[in-house]
């Protein structure tokens, strides 16, 4: 695991190595909290790069019902350009079929606080984070993205057989790396005292 910090960023890569002599499946995600500046909640704005989302059984497990649900024209689309307020609704999701940024093929989410002028984006540098898992109590004074390589429950039955749930397999002696860099910046252009 190596990490570099800046000034307003920071920079997260983990690689992981199959040292055995089967092949072996492998899934790495983050899971940070942001605390809400002062407390409303309602005024963030969230952008995800998702064009879908699991479905869940019901809200008290979590667990997925191996379905992936279009995110368009719901109030579960959040790729609008600058985001969409968070207001009352409340999230415990998993959001995958994620747009990739040239020229690095990067998948950038954000989080914008526009009464405090600060947002926050997350960029999702390597190919492998296949989603964002997105958690936000409407009563919470948090917000978590995480960005990770699989779905929910990647090795489920509810899953078919074929599916691509994220999860890299290395083969003996294979790496695979996981990399994130997350930065705090200005809306207006201002810039952010250090």
């Amino acid at each position: 695991m190596t990490v570099l910090l800046g000034s307003q960023w920071i920079e997260i890569t983990v690689m992981a190595r199959n040292m055995g002599d089967v092949a072996e499946p492998v899934g790495i995600g983050w899971h940070p909290r942001f605390a809400i500046f002062d407390e409303n909640r309602e005024q963030l704005r969230l952008h995800l790069p998702a064009e879908k989302r699991e479905e869940v059984r019901d809200r008290a497990s979590g667990m997925p019902t191996g379905v992936l649900l279009p995110v368009a024209g719901t109030v579960y689309d959040f790729t609008v350009h600058g985001g969409v307020a968070l207001g009352k609704m409340d999230l415990e999701d998993n959001f995958t079929a994620l747009h990739r940024e040239l020229p690095d093929y990067s998948a950038i989410a954000e989080l914008s606080d526009p009464t405090n002028d600060y947002g926050l984006r997350m960029t999702a540098m390597s190919p492998t984070i296949k989603s964002f898992r997105v958690d936000a109590p409407a009563d919470a004074d948090y917000v978590s993205i995480g960005p990770q390589f699989n779905l929910d429950d990647p090795l489920g039955r509810e899953w078919g057989k074929d599916a691509d749930t994220g999860m890299v397999v290395l083969q003996p002696g294979q790496t695979t790396q996981w990399k994130v860099r997350l930065e705090l910046y200005s809306l207006s252009g201002n810039p952010i005292p250090d």
